[in-house]
Order: C-alpha cells, then structure tokens, then sequence
C-alpha cells in the first residue's frame, strides 16, 4: 500500500505542472512581455517610463502641498470651497496630463497589434 502512495505520489508530482507545453498565460502588474516588444521598442518605452516616474516624484510634492494647504483650509473658521477646489483642480489636472503624456508616447511607439494587446491591461498604468 505504501508503494503506491509513493508511487502516486511520485506519478502526481511529475505530471502536476502541464504549462511547460502552453504559453504561460499568466500577467505581471505592469508587464509588458506579451507585447513581444523590439530591442529599439523597449529602450524607448523605459526612457518613457524613467520620465513618467520622475514626474510622478514631482506629483507626490504637489499632492502633498494640495494636502497641507486643505488641511490649513479646514482648521480655518470658515472653509474657503473655491480655494479647496482650485487647489484640488491644479492637482487631478497635473496627474490627468501626467497620465495622457505617458500613454501618448507609449502609443506612438506600439504597432497595431500591440496596442491591442496593451490596451488590454490599461487599467494598471493608471497613475495614483
């Protein structure tokens, strides 16, 4: 009995993993190897995302200004509405164009095919 449990076992563990065969399917966050990209294709992309990260570094500076000057605007006696919103403003306005950049010059660098495929997984380039 105990021979073919190990056996089984054995059997089991040898046959368990079938996605050798098969392209792996699985998707990274931010992965962009299914989109089988060329060597000038990616160096172009990385510079893009390089520049994309150094403005979303300038982002956090800015949205942690937009919170300080909302937090003085709420320990005031009367809220300042149009200064909260103006200052609000400034901010979704910066990250909307940090956000239409980034994909703009993605776009232009991806073929048909690969939009597609990217357009797939746009969600996960949305900045926070």
């Amino acid at each position: 009995m105990r021979i073919i449990l190990i056996f089984l076992m054995i059997f089991n563990f040898a046959f368990a993993d079938h996605n050798d065969k098969y392209e792996n399917k699985e998707h990274f966050f931010k992965d962009l190897s299914y989109l089988h990209l060329k060597n000038d294709q990616k160096k172009y992309i990385q510079v893009i995302l390089i520049n994309a990260k150094k403005r979303l570094k300038n982002m956090k500076k800015l949205e942690n200004s937009t919170n300080k000057t909302l937090k003085k605007l709420f320990l005031e006696d009367d809220f300042d509405e149009e200064e909260a919103s103006r200052v609000l403003n400034i901010y979704e306005a910066e990250e909307v164009k940090l956000h239409i950049d980034t994909l703009k010059k993605i776009h232009k660098i991806l073929n048909n095919e690969q939009r597609r495929q990217f357009s797939r997984y746009l969600k996960e380039w949305e900045f926070e």
